[in-house]
C-alpha cells in the first residue's frame, strides 16, 4: 500500500470513529498521584491552546523506536564536509549537485539501503555503503509475501483467524518454524543473495538462521527488505565497504577507518538505528518515571516481548508498538488489561520478568 492511501485510511477511520485526535500536539507535563492513582497531564496544542487533564492510564504510542543513535567520532568537528543522521534525512535532492560528490553512508539496514538507493537516483558521483556486521536480506517481490502465504490475502482466511493463528503462536515455536521458512525464503531470493556475496555485502540470517521475526522482535534492526537497492550493489553502482570495528575518526575529507582505509566523503549520512521507546518515555514523563520501567522489546525468560502491550514496570503506564497487524492484535489485549486494571481483578508481576495474569476468580 502506497503510503499516502494509508495516511488517507489513518484520517478517515478518525473521522468515522469520532477519534478526538489532535495533531501537532506537545505533551508539556506530567505527574502521577500515587495514592489515588491518576495522572495530571498538560497539553498545549497546535493552535496553541493549553489544556489539563486529569487521566487514570497513559499509553506510549509513539512508534517503535526512540531517540536516534548519534555516535560522535574523533575529528568530526575538523570535518569539511556535511554530516547528519538519517532521521534527518528527507531527499538527497536537496544537496544539490551531486554528480561529483563522494556520498558514504554509515549502516546497512533499511535506512542505510533507501539512503543509499535515494543518493544514487540523484545522480550521486559515488555512494559507499559501510557495513560492520551482516545483514539479512529478502527481496519485497519474492521472499516477504512468504512469510504470510496463504494468510491476509484474497481467498484467505477472514482477518480475525489469521490474526489469531499468528498471535497464538510462541515465540520459541515461531522461531524454529522461521527456520525452514528463512531457507524457503533463501532459496527464492538465490540469486540475489548470490549476487550480493559476490559483491562482497555480509550476510547473516540471524540467531539459529531463524531470519527476519527474531531479528524485528530482539533489535529491530539487522535486516533489509529489498526493493531496489540489492540490485545496484550487485551492479556497482553502490558500493560496499566492510569494516568490523566501524569509523576510527574523521578527517577533513573523508573517513579513516578502524583497519586504517581512508574513504574520501563530501556527505556522511549515520544510519546508526534508534535507541528504544524507554528513551522517549524519559524525554516526555522525566526519569522519575522512566526509571521504575523495565526494558522495552527483545524478550524476557520466558520467551514474552518485554513490557510491550502488558505491564511496564509503572502503574497506569503502558507501551504501544508494534507493525499494524501487532497492533490491531494487542490493541485489544491492552485495552482488556486496562479494563481488568479498573476492576482490580489485573495482578502486577512481582518481577517484570513475570508474565502479568488476570485473576480469574474476581469474574
Amino acid at each position: 500500500m502506497a503510503k499516502d492511501k494509508l495516511a488517507d485510511w489513518l484520517e478517515s477511520y478518525s473521522t468515522l470513529m469520532e477519534l478526538n485526535v489532535w495533531c501537532g500536539a506537545e505533551l508539556r507535563d506530567s505527574s502521577f498521584d500515587e495514592r489515588h492513582r491518576t495522572w495530571t497531564v498538560t497539553v498545549k496544542r497546535a493552535d496553541g491552546v493549553t489544556r489539563h487533564f486529569k487521566v487514570k492510564h497513559v499509553i506510549l504510542a509513539t512508534g517503535n523506536t526512540g531517540d536516534a543513535i548519534i555516535p560522535q567520532f574523533p575529528g568530526q568537528t575538523g570535518y569539511r564536509g556535511v554530516v547528519y543522521h538519517a532521521s534527518q534525512h528527507t531527499d538527497a535532492s536537496i544537496h544539490g549537485d551531486l554528480s561529483h560528490k563522494n556520498i558514504v553512508v554509515v549502516g546497512s539496514g533499511n535506512s542505510a539501503h533507501d539512503l543509499c538507493q535515494n543518493f544514487h537516483e540523484c545522480g550521486a558521483g559515488s555512494v559507499t555503503m559501510l557495513q560492520r556486521g551482516g545483514t539479512y536480506v529478502l527481496t519485497a517481490s519474492g521472499g516477504m509475501p512468504m512469510l504470510h502465504t496463504g494468510s491476509y490475502e484474497e481467498g484467505g482466511p477472514p482477518t480475525e483467524d489469521c490474526d489469531l493463528v499468528g498471535q497464538s503462536m510462541p515465540n520459541a515455536v515461531q522461531f524454529a518454524l522461521n527456520v525452514h521458512g528463512t531457507k524457503a525464503i533463501s532459496a527464492v531470493d538465490e540469486e540475489t543473495l548470490t549476487g550480493l556475496a559476490r559483491a562482497g555485502f555480509q550476510l547473516d540470517y540471524g540467531e539459529d538462521r531463524s531470519g527476519i521475526y527474531r531479528k524485528y522482535i530482539t533489535r529491530g534492526g539487522g535486516y533489509y527488505i529489498d526493493v531496489g537497492c540489492s540490485q545496484l550493489i550487485i551492479d556497482g553502482k553502490v558500493k560496499v565497504k566492510v569494516s568490523r570495528q566501524g569509523v576510527r575518526r574523521f578527517v577533513p575529507h573523508g573517513l579513516v577507518l578502524a583497519e586504517g582505509t581512508e574513504l574520501a566523503a563530501d556527505i556522511v549520512v549515520l544510519a546508526t538505528g534508534y535507541e528504544t521507546m524507554h528513551s522517549t518515555a524519559r524525554k516526555i514523563f522525566g526519569s522519575k518515571v522512566s526509571s521504575r520501567l523495565g526494558k522495552v522489546w527483545d524478550l524476557d525468560a520466558e520467551g514474552e516481548v518485554n513490557s510491550m502491550w502488558r505491564y511496564s514496570g509503572h502503574p497506569n503506564f503502558w507501551f504501544m508498538g508494534g507493525n499494524l497487524a501487532q497492533c490491531r492484535s494487542y490493541s485489544k489485549l491492552l485495552a482488556l488489561a486496562i479494563k481488568a486494571s479498573e476492576l482490580g481483578i489485573y495482578e502486577r508481576p512481582e518481577r517484570l520478568t513475570d508474565i502479568a495474569v488476570f485473576n480469574s476468580s474476581g469474574y
